[in-house]
């Protein structure tokens, strides 16, 4: 998965599909990529995302909860 840091703020670009096939990797990659940061802004650029299952959406509401601020999520 693409990621980038700029002014503060990591953007994960989500592309294909995201189900119970692979959400142990994907919410691996984001806690790998967060944690090299300190108190950031995560945002989510689905603009090439396919679908996403219940379960995908459940990693990133537990993100959200772990972070204690809000996750945003863009589809331009």
């Amino acid at each position: 998965m693409k990621n980038e840091y700029k002014d503060g703020a990591l953007t994960f670009f989500l592309e294909g599909r995201i189900d119970s096939t692979n959400t142990d990797q994907f919410s691996q990659e984001l806690k790998d990529e967060y944690s090299l940061y300190d108190n950031i802004d995560i945002a989510f650029d689905a603009e090439k995302l396919e679908y996403i299952s219940s379960a995908g959406l459940r990693v990133l509401l537990k993100l959200k909860k772990d972070l204690k601020k809000p996750v945003r999520i863009s589809l331009m």
